[in-house]
């Protein structure tokens, strides 16, 4: 990888050139004829030609400039990112401990904080704050509202099976009764 030395150095190189191309573009255009800009007739083609001559090099030069100016940006950009590296790295390496950091003290909490029991319009789910799935809490279990059936998941840890277990049959006695799922009012009849 270059240093960001060489990088400006060549972003300096083709800002250079891009003004070169932008004089010799403008100073093309000096060898039209003005009545080709104006649209007289009456001339000869030989002037028509080197007319057209001088405006296509006008055009590929002012081309060639542009082409030039986004290479020397690109350069300049690429200079900012090698010179930031070491800055985003140790960002990056505080980031990561703070995340480890969390995840200990995550699963370093009694269960009843550690257990998220989330209500949705067809049942209770359970989950471990302390773990994430794809970039959720890890599911230990559900409460289906119209079977009552406690479906706990492998893995799930004992003692939150213990809490996940209480909770459910807390909503089983509840069973026939009508259970609000939201804010607004909306429920259901347990085990209908």
């Amino acid at each position: 990888m270059k240093t960001p030395q060489e990088l400006r150095e060549r972003a300096a190189f083709y800002r250079r050139k891009a003004n070169e191309m932008s004089a010799i573009s403008s100073h093309a255009g000096d060898y039209a004829p003005a009545s080709y800009v104006t649209g007289a007739s009456g001339r000869s083609r030989a002037m028509n030609r080197r007319s057209e001559r001088a405006l296509e090099k006008t055009i590929r030069y002012s081309k060639l400039a542009v082409v030039y100016r986004e290479k020397a940006a690109s350069l300049e950009l690429q200079a900012r990112w090698v010179e930031n590296a070491p800055e985003r790295e140790r960002s990056k390496q505080k980031r990561l401990a703070a995340e480890k950091r969390e995840k200990k003290s995550r699963r370093s909490m009694p269960p009843q904080e550690r257990l998220f029991i989330g209500c949705y319009p067809t049942g209770i789910g359970y989950a471990d704050r302390t773990h994430e799935v794809n970039g959720d809490y890890n599911t230990l279990g559900y409460l289906n509202f119209r079977t009552l059936v406690l479906e706990l998941r492998p893995g799930c840890p004992p003692e939150l099976a213990e809490l996940i277990q209480a909770d459910a049959a807390r909503m089983q006695v509840m069973r026939g009764q009508f259970f609000s799922t939201s804010a607004c009012g909306q429920g259901v009849i347990l085990g209908e």
